[in-house]
């Protein structure tokens, strides 16, 4: 399987054909008994494991309630990956 860099995905299929022991792959979850995944050149066996899951993102299929506000949240993460801005009347906050 080849995807082009920056392309997104979807993974579907029916129950028990491979979905999550593919994604759990790629984030190296699991270690692979035999071949490789190769991407962008880099074999993931010989990357750090914290490399590869700060580069990757995977949204379950199951619905996941925060408990506080998604500014909240996203605000608490160990490298903020978003900024946020208040507008009112057009005036920055």
């Amino acid at each position: 399987m080849k995807i082009t860099p920056g392309q997104k995905i979807g993974v579907c299929g029916r129950t028990g054909s491979g979905k999550s022991s593919l994604l759990s792959a790629l984030l190296r979850l699991l270690d692979l008994d035999s071949g490789t995944i190769i991407i962008d050149g880099q074999d993931l066996q010989k990357l750090p494991r914290e490399v590869i899951r700060t580069r990757m993102i995977a949204i379950p299929q199951d619905p996941f309630i925060l408990s506080e506000t998604v500014r909240i949240n996203a605000g608490m993460h160990p490298f903020p990956i978003f900024k946020f801005a208040c507008f009112e009347g057009g005036e920055r906050l």
